[in-house]
């Protein structure tokens, strides 16, 4: 099977590496010159300026799309049209119409279509998505997460939303199972980009769940957590060092006629996973799909429903009104509109 990458910026780039790890990588395109002779240089393969003139001339099976996001449409046409199995860096798509041009043209040229949602590949999630099955763990109420960093120069099409919240949005539908209903957000820019790099977002789900989403570009260390409260216990996740931690209590020696001073007894476990990089994984599950024609774990269909909640969050956080997000009617510039009840 032959792989190729395009758009050899800083996701690109590991794209290329991984694919290269297992023998695999066919060449490499980018329309900036130095940036796909450097990696293609490094990596011992052939490189290009000319998206048609790469997949012409390379013929890959398989390739990465790693570009701005305001290209994704155009060059997953390019190779879906050509019979290539595509894997699209996040988001999907700029706009929800634009991925479901991709989902169909996917679907008439039967290739596999698949988005790199990356943190579902990290140990840590694909652990709490275990765990969460569990009975004494209880049923989750709500969700919380933090995912705040400095500003990343490289980011130049979308705001933090987009960026780092979409992140969220998709762990919490994946280990939920269950789809958000209403989206309300509020943030701002700090002067680093005329997107917003700071939001805070609240997510009510169907079935009585919600989750907050505390998202920056201002913050001078890197933190990615997401909690859990359940029905028995509270669950804390940490991307990063690749563990979680659950906590619970119980009643002990209740005195009923003394119930301002109930004994407790907590337990916190510490679950560490085996440390294994997301992208590999992540390749690895694209490169299964293409061989099989079986489903990626991150469909195309999953990051149109991600990727509708975060535009409707952006929405909100400019027009500072609840979406329904069934009834969120997307513009096709930066500013959305919205249908209210």
């Amino acid at each position: 099977m032959r792989a190729g990458v395009i758009g050899t910026g800083s996701m690109g780039a590991n794209h290329a590496r991984v694919y290269a790890e297992m023998g695999l990588l066919a060449g490499v395109c980018d329309t900036r010159r130095e940036a796909a002779e450097e990696v293609g240089r490094r990596l011992g393969v052939k490189w290009y300026t000319d998206v048609q003139r790469f997949l012409e001339e390379v013929r890959p099976d398989v390739v990465s799309i790693a570009t701005p996001t305001t290209t994704h449409h155009t060059v997953a046409m390019k190779a879906l049209k050509r019979g290539i199995h595509t894997l699209v860096e996040k988001p999907i798509t700029m706009f929800t119409w634009e991925a479901e041009e991709l989902m169909e043209l996917a679907k008439d040229r039967g290739v596999v279509l698949a988005a790199g949602h990356i943190e579902r590949f990290n140990p840590v999630v694909e652990a709490a998505a275990d765990l969460l099955k569990k009975d004494w763990v209880g049923e989750p109420l709500s969700f919380s997460s933090q995912r705040l960093s400095m500003f990343p120069s490289r980011v130049k099409d979308v705001g933090v939303i987009m960026d780092l919240g979409i992140h969220d949005i998709d762990v919490i539908y994946y280990l939920s199972g269950r789809r958000v209903e209403k989206v309300f957000a509020l943030g701002g820019s700090g002067g680093n980009t005329r997107f917003e790099d700071h939001a805070t977002i609240l997510l009510d789900f169907e079935g009585d769940l919600y989750a907050t989403l505390h998202v920056s570009w201002l913050v001078p260390m890197k933190v990615r957590r997401l909690s859990v409260t359940t029905t028995r216990s509270y669950t804390e996740i940490d991307y990063m060092d690749q563990f979680i931690e659950v906590s619970t209590s119980e009643f002990v020696n209740v005195d009923m006629g003394n119930l301002y001073n109930v004994p407790q007894r907590y337990d916190i476990r510490r679950i560490h996973v085996r440390r294994e990089e997301p992208l590999k994984r992540e390749i690895r599950d694209f490169l299964r799909a293409a061989e099989t024609g079986g489903r990626p774990l991150v469909t195309a269909e999953d990051a149109l429903e991600v990727l509708r909640v975060a535009k409707a969050a952006e929405a909100s956080l400019l027009t500072g009104d609840v979406i329904e997000v069934s009834e969120f009617e997307e513009a096709s510039g930066d500013v959305s509109r919205v249908g209210k009840k």
